[in-house]
């Protein structure tokens, strides 16, 4: 599989934010559309079927450069205390979320010094947060910690023989 150049990616971004076929796509760069799909994943779009074009909404160029430049909006409902999170007004949110374990160690050096890394790790326990690193722990840290708790849980509440 040839690997693109930065040009070609380039160029690839702008097809797939043009609603240009996955395939078509794959087959200009000759690349499998899974690649294509990939780093349209990485570019904010989901899963969707290659032989389906995207509809993206129609928003002004001047209104779109505002809402890209603009601070980040609390969410509604979200909890006070996500507000000082380390994590907040990131650049690239997607640190937060790696694909897997060895992508994990930037969100976790975002965590280290926040001051809310402990109340961020208890809501992702108590909601049982599928995704992303919260409170420094990826999902499989997080289900293991639960895994172990309640182990424990199990030994301290045996009757003893």
């Amino acid at each position: 599989m040839p690997k693109l150049t930065t040009a070609q990616r380039d160029e690839m971004k702008t097809a797939i934010h043009n609603g240009d076929l996955y395939k078509d796509i794959a087959a200009r760069y000759g690349i499998n559309e899974n690649t294509v799909s990939h780093h349209a994943r990485k570019l904010g779009y989901g899963r969707r079927n290659s032989t389906r074009r995207l509809v993206l909404p129609q928003i002004l160029p001047e209104r779109l450069k505002e809402l890209l430049d603009s601070d980040p909006v609390p969410l509604r409902g979200t909890p006070a205390w996500m507000e000082d999170g380390a994590c907040r007004g990131l650049d690239n949110p997607d640190v937060m979320y790696p694909v897997g374990e060895r992508d994990a160690p930037p969100a976790r050096a975002v965590c280290k010094p926040c001051p809310v890394k402990q109340t961020c790790l208890e809501w992702a326990l108590a909601t049982r947060e599928p995704h992303g690193v919260w409170g420094g722990l990826t999902e499989a840290d997080r289900i293991q910690l639960l895994d172990n708790r309640g182990a424990d849980t199990t030994q301290q509440e045996a009757p003893a023989c």
